[in-house]
């Protein structure tokens, strides 16, 4: 019986430790959420009671958890929490316009988390927001790289940024398989056109040494397009997705 007991008091111990141990910690610890990303409108100022009766509407972003998480304690105001479902998001004003295409997907946010301690803060926790990406589906990679033309097949290929790795996109078909409005794009001049981004990609073989992997081609954000010799030419502050159909 004693022997029994022990062995339950030791599971019981070691499940709370785990439990403890995916707790996040607050600022300046960065920590990486994945949610939905959705708007919230709430009264403001000057009363923050109700907007029909004069206090101005105050719209927030809201990531709305896969699975709900807990705090550590770090100080009178960052306390503990438990439980937490929803996270406002803190953003500068470019932030904004740069995420506004994610609204309503399924996203993967990186921060750095406090907690309320004005009006303005609608949830307990908050995330001070450096970045903001569509998560990739189930089986799919994102990678930040360098989209391009090489001699050969496949002739899209993709670099990995800071990497020796080169991503192939697998042709189906006669021509590259990715989003019309980036082939445009790369024929405007085809030995001098890069484009980077983060991309999504399907992995279609086993990623091994010095072997370029293939992959199928889902999608592109935060593009910047410039040419070979580092010349800006223009960004795209949109998702832009491969559709069977093209």
């Amino acid at each position: 019986m004693k022997r029994i007991l022990f062995i339950i008091g030791l599971l019981y111990s070691v499940s709370l430790n785990v439990a403890v141990a995916q707790c996040l910690e607050y600022e300046p610890n960065v920590v990486n959420l994945s949610g939905t990303l959705i708007r919230e409108t709430y009264p403001g100022p000057p009363d923050f009671e109700n907007v029909s009766k004069g206090d101005e509407p105050e719209t927030i972003w809201v990531l709305q958890l896969k699975d709900a998480v807990c705090v550590f304690a770090s100080d009178e105001i960052n306390v503990r929490e438990d439980g937490v479902k929803e996270v406002q998001l803190i953003l500068k004003p470019e932030q904004y316009r740069q995420y506004r295409n994610l609204l309503g997907q399924q996203v993967q946010v990186t921060g750095t988390l406090f907690r309320s301690h004005t009006g303005h803060h609608y949830k307990p926790l908050l995330l001070k927001t450096s970045d903001i990406s569509r998560e990739a589906a189930a089986g799919s990679m994102q990678v930040h790289g360098r989209l391009s033309v090489y001699n050969g097949n496949p002739s899209c290929r993709i670099w990995i940024v800071g990497t020796k790795r080169i991503l192939g996109i697998h042709e189906f078909e006669e021509g590259c398989p990715i989003p019309a409005e980036l082939q445009q794009v790369l024929d405007e001049d085809i030995d001098n056109r890069l484009i980077y981004a983060d991309f999504v990609v399907q992995p279609l073989t086993e990623r091994k040494d010095d072997v370029m992997q293939m992959v199928r081609f889902e999608s592109a954000e935060n593009i910047v397009v410039t040419t070979r010799d580092r010349q800006f030419l223009r960004k795209i502050d949109r998702v832009i997705e491969f559709k069977n159909s093209e």
